[in-house]
């Protein structure tokens, strides 16, 4: 014999609810002290999932932390995961001023001068490596800048760098850069990773890297690497008016192997 039992289900399942108005959303932006660096983002929506955006990161916790170093004014989206479906509201907030503690490193002032800016251009008139402006040197050799062979601003155009290229960075809601090169200007940002880099006798060569995305230095290529451009340089000088820069081809890091110079100077200073 055979039987045929019908039952009941174990559970019984509610159909799916309706999306929320955006009214019914809430959350709290907690700055303390208000417009300090470190935001707190806060669900008050009862039951449901939230997921926070404020642009550098993300978070689907109920309560999330974010911290922005530059000040500005930023869009914080917060969305609603309930049963019908998901709904989204932004706001806005403002942090009032740069962290000191994040840019505590010189460096970071003298390249950029703060919020303010800076421009760099070529060292036409330096009076080391020979007038060089670009060219190649030995990679953790003294002294740290093209000293194999280059271009000087008199021979430039034979490798067609526009010696009247700029190179701006400011602090200004973000590390911003902006280049300009025959005619043509492109934006991006920046960021340094100030850690010594020292030769084999102990002796700081670079004070760190830069590293840049969107845009480039003038003139960023990697001549023996089919002219390719470069984002992360690293930084051999920089003092108030100097700024040099460079890129070891290949990255072969063995002292004395190919690396390439960039000589800057500030807009305006005169050797």
């Amino acid at each position: 014999m055979i039987l045929f039992v019908s039952c009941d289900p174990i559970e019984d399942r509610d159909p799916m609810g309706g999306v929320l108005d955006e009214s019914e959303l809430a959350f709290d932006i907690i700055q303390e002290p208000i417009g300090s660096n470190t935001i707190k983002f806060v669900s008050k929506t009862p039951g449901v999932i939230p997921y926070f955006d404020w642009g550098s990161g993300f978070s689907n916790k109920e309560t999330a932390e974010a911290y922005l170093p530059f000040a500005g004014t930023y869009t914080v989206t917060y969305t609603a995961y309930c049963a019908g479906g998901t709904v989204s509201i932004s706001k806005d907030f403002t942090v009032n001023n740069n962290d000191e503690e994040y840019f505590k490193d010189p460096a970071w002032n003298l390249l950029t001068n703060g919020e303010e800016g800076k421009t760099w251009v070529f060292a036409t008139d330096v009076p080391s490596y020979d007038g060089k402006i670009w060219g190649n040197g030995g990679y953790l050799s003294s002294p740290a800048g093209p000293g194999w062979w280059g271009r000087t601003a008199m021979d430039a155009k034979d490798d067609n760098i526009d010696v009247n290229s700029e190179l701006y960075f400011d602090l200004s809601g973000g590390a911003n850069v902006k280049m300009s090169e025959n005619g043509k200007e492109s934006n991006g940002t920046f960021d340094l990773n100030l850690e010594d880099i020292k030769d084999g006798d102990g002796n700081v060569w670079a004070i760190g890297n830069m590293e840049l995305a969107g845009t480039t230095i003038p003139h960023g290529i990697s001549q023996n690497e089919d002219q390719k451009t470069v984002y992360k340089f690293n930084i051999c000088t920089l003092n108030e008016n100097e700024l040099v820069l460079s890129y070891n081809t290949k990255n072969l890091t063995s002292s004395g192997t190919e690396a390439w110079f960039w000589v800057f100077k500030r807009k305006g200073y005169n050797y």
